[in-house]
């Protein structure tokens, strides 16, 4: 029974500052692009892991509506680790971490991409419940090619549970 009563306790405690995160937004326009052109949708789960080390699950994508050539929509599963500051009513956000790709493109080499989050918004200090501005990068980094990246500017709300 204590070892049942250990078990829930650490479940309950290790979800305890968990967040679900919902980000929608259009994509960052570079050369040939229109702002709004590329529609991204993302559902995250993250939590804290010690102090201001967070860490999160994301799964999304995007729906890619250029002409550009060789341009595709590809779905996105990332597992990325961070650090978020908060201050009264306020909260920063830096991630990076591995992402796959469904399908490479011309602006995207290969299925193995880095992820980067930077978020920045309000937050209720009480709930914890957040509402904010999101940009994210991905790219290889240069370990396939073409490298050009994805740049998607967001609108970001976070639900505490």
């Amino acid at each position: 029974m204590r070892m049942l009563f250990l078990i829930l306790s650490l479940a309950v405690s290790a979800n305890a500052f968990a967040d679900s995160i919902v980000k929608y937004g259009a994509n960052a326009p570079k050369d040939q692009e229109r702002i709004g052109s590329t529609k991204a949708i993302f559902a995250a789960h993250q939590a804290t892991l010690f102090g201001p080390i967070i860490r999160q699950y994301e799964l999304g994508g995007w729906i890619d509506n250029t002409s550009i050539e060789g341009r595709k929509s590809s779905a996105l599963l990332s597992a990325s680790l961070g650090v978020n500051v908060t201050a009264e009513i306020f909260y920063a956000q830096a991630l990076v971490g591995p992402a796959l790709i469904s399908h490479p493109d011309s602006s995207l080499g290969g299925p193995f991409q880095f992820n980067n989050d930077f978020a920045l918004g309000l937050r209720d200090p009480k709930t914890e419940a957040t509402i904010g501005f999101n940009y994210k990068h991905i790219s290889s980094a240069g370990l396939e090619l073409p490298n050009r990246g994805r740049d998607f500017l967001m609108f970001r709300v976070s639900i505490p549970w």
